[in-house]
C-alpha cells in the first residue's frame, strides 16, 4: 500500500473528506480561524477549487451553552462542522452552514 499526495492546496483544520459515489471527484471542507471552505478536489484534471466561502460565527464565548466543546488550537473549533457529502448521483454536495446559525445548505454541481 502507498499512499499518494493529490493535491498541493492547503487544507487547514477539521477537514472531512467525502468522495462521489461516482468515483471523480472528492469534497472536503477547510476550518480556519475565520472562514469556512467548501473544496472540491476533480481527479480527473487532477485540481482542487473552492466551491464557496463562509465567514465563521466568532461571536459564540467560550462557555456559551451553544458550543459543543472547549477552545481548541486556539480557534473557537466547534462552532460549526460541515460535514460536506455527496447527493446519491454525484450532483449535488449538502453541507452545514455556519451563517449565524447552523443551517442545512445544498451546492449544485
Amino acid at each position: 500500500m502507498q499512499m499518494k499526495i493529490l493535491s498541493n492546496y492547503r487544507i487547514l483544520g477539521d477537514c472531512h473528506v467525502s468522495p462521489s459515489p461516482d468515483g471523480s471527484k472528492v469534497v472536503l471542507d477547510s476550518l480556519q480561524h475565520e472562514k469556512l471552505s467548501i473544496l472540491l478536489y476533480d481527479y480527473k484534471i487532477g485540481k482542487m477549487r473552492a466551491l464557496c466561502t463562509q465567514p465563521r460565527d466568532l461571536n459564540v464565548k467560550k462557555n456559551d451553552q451553544n458550543r459543543l466543546r472547549r477552545w481548541t488550537h486556539g480557534l473557537k473549533h466547534y462552532d460549526v462542522n460541515a460535514h460536506p457529502a455527496f447527493s446519491r448521483d454525484s450532483r449535488r454536495i449538502i453541507f452545514n452552514s455556519c451563517r449565524s446559525q447552523v443551517r442545512l445548505c445544498e451546492i449544485v454541481l
